[in-house]
């Protein structure tokens, strides 16, 4: 898939998010979110080849060194160890987003308190919440994809 691909399935996701927070179930619009938000990134993680089995790949296709390339994703993401996984990725990158966990707080603070009216200000706010996180997730996923690419070319003769 091309970034603009994983770009127009921004709105879609967010769109299911704000579908869901309108039933007032305490709870479950976070859970949702969350749920969409990390799967959603995984598919961006894997579409932009930064995953170990894209990397292998271009490291056997290009005769580049696999490490110098894992080494360019974690950097670039601010990830530790080597075995991340997607969820780990998705917390770094959603640590950094205040306006996320403010509209979570929001989102349940009206459906609590305004049983009725709150799922209708709960829609937009989860719509805004998860289209803002997965917008930022795939910019910040596209740098080491980016990245890569650079080391491959630079490599190859």
């Amino acid at each position: 898939m091309s970034r603009a691909e994983l770009r127009s399935r921004i709105w879609k996701c967010a769109a299911l998010s704000c579908v869901v927070a309108i039933f007032p179930i305490p709870g479950l619009s976070v859970a949702v979110d969350l749920s969409i938000i990390v799967e959603e990134a995984d598919i961006y993680f894997r579409q932009l080849g930064l995953d170990s089995e894209s990397l292998q790949r271009y490291a056997r296709l290009y005769s580049v060194d696999n490490a110098q390339m894992q080494s360019i994703v974690r950097g670039a993401l601010g990830i530790k160890q080597a075995s991340a996984t997607i969820k780990t990725i998705v917390q770094i990158v959603l640590s950094s987003i205040m306006p996320l966990v403010a509209k979570t707080a929001a989102e349940e603070t009206a459906r609590t308190f305004l049983p009725l009216i709150g799922s209708l200000i709960a829609a937009p706010l989860s719509f805004g919440g998860t289209y803002f996180a997965l917008k930022v997730i795939l910019e910040k996923l596209e740098t080491p994809a980016i990245e890569v690419m650079k080391y491959v070319a630079g490599r190859v003769d």
